[in-house]
C-alpha cells in the first residue's frame, strides 16, 4: 500500500510505478491503472495487471498466479466486467451479472501444508477448502478458507496461505473487517481437489478439479513463524 515502509523502500529501488495500490482508496488505485496501460479495456486477457503475475510478461516480482487459479479467475472477472463498464454493456441494473451470496475475502499469514502427496498429483493444481462447524455440530455448507497452488512433484508437498471466506454483510466477515481475521482453535474438515486438466485444458484455462480426499483435524492454525 502507498505510504506504507515496504512501499517506500520498493518506490526508492524502482520508482512510483510500485505504488498503484493509492492510499486514497480504490477510485484513485483504478485511475492510475488506466492511466498507466496496465488495463487493456479492449482485450482483459492481455492486461498487464494479469500478464505480470502470470509471468507471461516478465518482471521482478516472480510469478504469482496460475492460469485458471482462484486468483486468476478473479483477477480475470474483474478485469472482464470493469471492460463490460467502459464499453456500455449494462444498459440498465437488470444487464448486472447476479452474485446471489457476496462473499467477502481476507488475507491471511496462517499456512497450510499437505506433505507425500501423491505422484499423480505432482505439478497439478490443487486447491484446498476448509470447513467449520455450526452452533449444531454439523459441517458448514460452505468453506470458512480456502487457497490453491501447484504441487511440488519432486517433493511431493503442496503449502500455500490460506483466505479466510464470510459472506459479506455476515457477523462473521463483520469481525474479520474490525479485527485480525484468524481461525479459532477447533475441529475443521479439509477438503483436498485435485486438478484433472490436461496440459491444453489448462492452456485454455479450462480446469476440472476433482475431489481427491477428504480429512479431519484440529488446530489452532497458527500463523508462519509463531508456535502452535
Amino acid at each position: 500500500m502507498e505510504g506504507s515502509p515496504e512501499n517506500a523502500k520498493l518506490v526508492a529501488q524502482h520508482g512510483p510505478r510500485m505504488a498503484w495500490f493509492k492510499k486514497d482508496g480504490p477510485e484513485a488505485a483504478l485511475d492510475y491503472l488506466l492511466a498507466s496501460r496496465l488495463i487493456d479495456v479492449k482485450n482483459p486477457r492481455k492486461s498487464l495487471l494479469l500478464l505480470k503475475p502470470l509471468e507471461e510478461v516478465e518482471h521482478g516480482g516472480g510469478k504469482k498466479m496460475l492460469v485458471g487459479d482462484q486468483g486468476f479467475r478473479l483477477f480475470l472477472g474483474f478485469l472482464e466486467d470493469f471492460a463490460k463498464i467502459k464499453i456500455n454493456a449494462y444498459p440498465d441494473a437488470a444487464s448486472l451479472p447476479v452474485n446471489a451470496v457476496p462473499t467477502a475475502r481476507f488475507g491471511t499469514n496462517i499456512w497450510l501444508k499437505l506433505t507425500n502427496t501423491l505422484p499423480a498429483w505432482g505439478d497439478r493444481l490443487v486447491q484446498v477448502d476448509v470447513y467449520a462447524k455450526n452452533a449444531a455440530g454439523e459441517w458448514e455448507p460452505r468453506p470458512i478458507a480456502t487457497s490453491d497452488r501447484l504441487v511440488w512433484g519432486k517433493g511431493q508437498q503442496w503449502q500455500h496461505m490460506l483466505t479466510l471466506l464470510a459472506d459479506a454483510d455476515s457477523a462473521r466477515a463483520q469481525t474479520w473487517r474490525t479485527a485480525k481475521p484468524t481461525l479459532p482453535r477447533g475441529a475443521y474438515q479439509v477438503r483436498v481437489l485435485v486438478d484433472r486438466a490436461t496440459a491444453a485444458q489448462a492452456e485454455r484455462g479450462q480446469h476440472r478439479l476433482e475431489l481427491a480426499g477428504t480429512l479431519e483435524a484440529t488446530s489452532g492454525w497458527p500463523e508462519k513463524d509463531t508456535a502452535p
